[in-house]
């Protein structure tokens, strides 16, 4: 190894003459500041943010680090470019840290492959980790004591955004790659179609979206009822709830609720919950829908008049805030109680629906971190859906 280490410092000193970089250096004359040309994998990843002057390909003692500030909210993996100079190196490991010491997603390389001698690009295909766009983090290299590792990189602050553990005026190489900011194709359940008469009611549960939703709940309440201008209502639901495995793209399936009894006015809300697959590190997560109807019921005979159902408008979300690993904060006015919500494409075509529970106008959804490439894009946005009964 002292043979080696030797060989390292002689290696330095003619690059110090010579003033040439090493194999490994890409595109010396442009200095990359970030996603400025979209640069598209083939797997479909988006290049971020990227520092690839390549002058020095420097050893640094098993530890060193470099900052960044992503655009984009899903980092799917981190290229650099490194160098081995001892076959009997231990692993090296590339670690995404905020702050520094709190380790979010890393992965680890053996000596075997990494480049030997002169430095080139290295993929560490980190788990996939929720970053939030506009914050500082760090893509830290390191490994234990025994190991021969070197960074390729450049003085000259090619990358403003960040420093680097070296020195503010210094920027190791690096890639991000992140999703392409796209939703995946969820489905979208909607009950529609209700329909009283003797002796029950019958409502359709439909799959809207372009995949299978499974696991499917669903449930009825009645609420908000009156009798002869009092605040009661008789109502006795025998069945209030069931399952369905699945339901397909476009397919719907009649919920028939067969023997309920009630008397006078009330407002009867389906509720359905059910598993979609999302594109984020949660891999699965629950979606929710509702739908709320006015009956006038006499015993077993249930009406719903056109003139009493509520008029159902999707209003644009005031505010939204992207928070934790999978949550969105929304705000609209002072509304109260569960509401449908969704994501919106500019197009007019839902890309997401979802209830959200809303205190004082505020409400927190779990959504998997799915949304928010699409919506801070600007392709899409978020809207409530407002119900308005008619006054009585």
């Amino acid at each position: 190894m002292r043979q080696k280490i030797i060989g390292i410092f002689v290696c330095t000193l003619l690059i110090a003459v010579t003033i040439l970089p090493v194999a490994g250096t890409i595109n010396p004359d442009i200095r990359s500041e970030s996603n400025i040309d979209s640069e598209i994998s083939p797997l479909g990843e988006v290049k971020d943010q990227y520092q690839e002057d390549c002058y020095e390909c420097r050893y640094f003692d098993n530890y060193a680090w470099q900052q960044f500030v992503p655009t984009k909210s899903k980092l799917l993996r981190v290229e650099v470019s490194i160098a081995q100079w001892y076959y009997g190196s231990p692993d090296i490991t590339l670690s995404i840290e905020r702050p520094l010491g709190n380790v979010l997603t890393s992965k680890s390389l053996p000596v075997s492959a990494i480049p030997e001698y002169d430095c080139d690009w290295v993929s560490f295909d980190v788990p996939n980790v929720m970053l939030t766009p506009g914050n500082t983090y760090y893509i830290v290299l390191s490994y234990p004591f025994g190991g021969e590792y070197s960074w390729c990189g450049t003085w000259g602050n090619p990358y403003p955004k960040g420093e680097s553990d070296i020195h503010p005026d210094w920027d190791w190489c690096f890639r991000t790659w992140v999703s392409h900011g796209e939703i995946k194709p969820v489905p979208m359940l909607e009950f529609k179609d209700i329909k009283g008469g003797l002796p029950g009611i019958s409502v359709v549960l439909e799959n809207t979206g372009n995949v299978t939703a499974f696991d499917i709940e669903w449930s009825i309440k009645i609420t908000e009822g009156s009798f002869l201008s009092m605040n009661m209502t008789l109502f006795l639901p025998i069945i209030t709830k069931g399952k369905i495995d699945e339901l397909g793209p476009h397919q719907g399936e009649k919920i028939n609720i067969p023997l309920m009894f009630g008397l006078g006015r009330a407002t009867v809300t389906f509720n359905c919950k059910y598993t979609i697959e999302t594109n984020s590190i949660r891999g699965e997560i629950d979606a929710e829908g509702k739908q709320e109807w006015r009956d006038q019921s006499a015993v077993v005979l249930h009406t719903f008049p056109p003139e009493e159902q509520p008029t159902r408008e999707w209003k644009p979300i005031e505010s939204y805030t992207y928070i934790g690993s999978d949550q969105v904060l929304l705000k609209y006015q002072d509304i109260l109680s569960k509401h449908n919500v969704r994501v919106h494409s500019v197009l007019s075509k839902p890309k997401f629906t979802s209830t959200c529970s809303f205190t004082d106008g505020t409400g927190i959804l779990t959504e998997g971190h799915i949304t928010e490439d699409i919506v801070t894009s600007g392709d899409a946005y978020w809207e409530v859906e407002i119900l308005t009964y008619p006054s009585t």
